[in-house]
């Protein structure tokens, strides 16, 4: 009787076992697989920026804007960016770059460090700028097509403009949508 149970018990173990281990494995991680987060992509995003000029004569402020980037590779891409801020002395300034873009994914980490470069213009209450700039930042990636971005970009306007003409650094936070 007790080996007759005995086996029962072993069959019923190695069939039940047998379900456990039989079929595809499952990814519970649900991380794409590599390539998939920073490939040739489009982005659109929206940020709040932080403008501190190199000297106070004009106070620090925050601002706001939108950007929208063309990636050719998982490394290089093309971007546009417009952001406004309302200075006190100057109302609102307006300001929109082309960007090219340098990026270094690290899928594991579901991010990719970059580096930007670019020119653009600058405007508003009468004053015209042309404008370079370089700046680093870092894009996360929550999902796929959902990220976080946070950077910082060091502008170098030409001329007199509501900054006084002199340069200054933005701290830019925002979200971006891939497609």
């Amino acid at each position: 009787m007790k080996t007759k149970t005995l086996l029962t018990s072993l069959a019923t173990s190695l069939m039940l076992s047998s379900f456990a281990i039989g079929g595809e494995p499952v990814n519970y991680n649900n991380m794409p697989s590599s390539g998939a987060l920073f490939g040739p992509e489009n982005t659109v995003g929206a940020f709040a920026m932080y403008v501190k000029p190199d000297q106070d004569a004009v106070d620090k402020k925050w601002g706001a804007g939108i950007v929208g980037e063309h990636f050719f590779s998982s490394y290089f891409g093309l971007a546009g960016s417009a952001s406004w801020v309302d200075l006190d002395q100057g109302g609102l300034w307006h300001n929109y770059v082309g960007d090219a873009i340098f990026r270094v994914p690290i899928e594991s980490a579901r991010m990719a460090p970059y580096a930007l470069a670019g020119v653009g213009t600058i405007y508003g209450d009468g004053d015209f700028s042309l404008v370079g700039r370089i700046g680093a930042g870092i894009d996360f990636r929550i999902t796929q097509s959902l990220g976080l971005f946070g950077d910082w970009i060091y502008h170098f306007p030409e001329g007199n403009t509501g900054l006084s003409g002199e340069n200054y650094a933005t701290t830019r936070i925002g979200l971006k949508f891939a497609f």
